[in-house]
This record gives structure tokens, sequence and C-alpha cells, in this order.
């Protein structure tokens, strides 16, 4: 049978084991939820940017399509004028060697 002092340092010594696992598991969620709070920051930036290049890209879509239109106008009035248009050439640009 154990005494009552030696009960008491049990205790005291379980008490302080769970107190360790408290810190421990404490910590662990705490650095889970700094992980986390950093992982939805970079989310809702990646979001933003997202957002803000679709909206460019519309925007330079729409311009492609206007300025497309327009050359398609001048190929015609040219052409009203008894004149050949010049033939389109892409030109040749230096990311055109990258390959993905």
């Amino acid at each position: 049978m154990m005494t009552m002092g030696e009960l008491i340092t049990l205790l005291s010594a379980l008490t302080g084991i769970i107190a360790v696992f408290v810190s421990l598991i404490t910590a662990t969620s705490a650095a889970k939820k700094d992980a986390v709070t950093t992982l939805q920051g970079l989310v809702k930036d990646l979001q933003e940017q997202v957002a803000h290049l679709t909206k460019e890209l519309d925007k330079e879509r729409r311009e492609n399509e206007d300025l497309r239109a327009w050359a398609e106008d001048l190929v015609d009035q040219v052409r009203s004028l008894g004149h050949k248009p010049v033939d389109f050439r892409p030109r040749r640009r230096p990311t055109d060697d990258v390959t993905g």
C-alpha cells in the first residue's frame, strides 16, 4: 500500500507528465495554426493575382479582337483601292525559342 506522501509524489509526477504533453500538443497546435494561417494568406494572394491576371488577359483578348477587326478593315480598304495588301508575317520573339 502506498503512503500518502508516495501518492502525492506519484500524482505530482503524473501532473508534470500531463503538463508536458499539454504543452507539446499546444505548441504543435500553435505551429499548425501558424502554418495554416500562412497558407491561407498565400492562397488569398494567389487568388488576387489570378483575378488580376484574368482581367488583364480579358483586356488583351478584347484588344486583340479589335486589332484583328481593324486589320481586316484596312485589308478591305487597300483592296478597294486596287492594291494588294502585304501578307501577314508573325514577328519572331526571343521567347519563341523557349520550350515549355
